[in-house]
């Protein structure tokens, strides 16, 4: 069964940067990894359908999320990232945002560990809210960093040393 590493944090923290360089930490260690964010297939539909990208309008992509979620189960999302893992160790996605995905990881996963980006940004109040409902559940997080590129670097090391120990232990 595959591992999770997710990312959370606020809308331009460095996830998705976060999540590259993880996931190149974890190659280097003979991991086969993959990348898959949770709204990638939103995405490419939105864009291939409805000529929307992320920058322009983020409102009617939440939106037209909330519908897929609708028509299709609160699940749709997970289970797309989880589809043909089999023969990975590792997926690393860097965009989780509601208590319900996360839940379903943990039901569908050998594990599931959580990197927290709070580098502080400009956003909405919408977005803070969102985070800050997400934490107040008590999910684990396993680190929370805040630093600048170079730190990172060294920082994932420690941080993905610490995971794969505590699977290590747990196999």
């Amino acid at each position: 069964m595959v591992r999770i590493i997710t990312l959370i944090g606020l809308n331009g923290a460095g996830k998705s940067t976060t999540g590259d360089i993880v996931a190149q930490v974890l190659r280097k260690s003979g991991y086969k990894v993959d990348i898959r964010p949770l709204a990638r297939p939103l995405k490419l539909l939105a864009h291939k359908y409805c000529d929307l990208n992320k920058h322009e309008n983020r409102f009617l992509l939440e939106e037209f999320a909330e519908e897929l979620r609708y028509l299709f189960g609160h699940d749709i999302f997970v289970n797309l990232v989880l589809e043909n893992s089999s023969e990975l160790d590792y997926i690393v996605v860097p965009d989780m945002r509601f208590i319900e995905e996360f839940n379903l990881f943990l039901v569908n996963a050998q594990s599931v560990d959580i990197i927290e980006c709070a580098r502080n940004v400009e956003t909405t109040v919408d977005d803070r809210c969102r985070l800050e409902r997400l934490k107040s559940f008590g999910i684990p997080i396993i680190a929370t960093l805040d630093c600048d590129r170079s730190e990172l670097v060294t920082n994932l090391y420690a941080v993905v040393s610490q995971i794969d120990e505590k699977n290590a232990s747990h196999r």
